[in-house]
């Protein structure tokens, strides 16, 4: 069995990059575009980190095969 974390975008230096501009900016025109239902368009990369180790951690020593979604709501839109 393994636990799987599911993150939406999240904020790193690979996602400022020039590769692929206004992928997260959205429109001028319609304002900021959120994939997520809560207001943000991106995750710190803290939010994701923080997961990893409570499932590595003792307190997660019963929590096994999960899919656990790490996306600002996302999910659920």
């Amino acid at each position: 069995m393994a636990n799987v974390v599911l993150p939406t975008g999240v904020d790193t230096a690979q996602g400022h990059s020039k590769v692929l501009p206004g992928l997260l900016e959205g429109r001028p025109d319609l304002g900021p575009v959120f994939m997520n239902s809560l207001p943000v368009e991106r995750i710190e990369s803290a939010d994701v980190s923080n997961v990893l180790l409570f499932l590595a951690s003792d307190d997660a020593r019963y929590v096994t095969g999960i899919a656990m979604p790490v996306d600002a709501g996302s999910t659920i839109r």
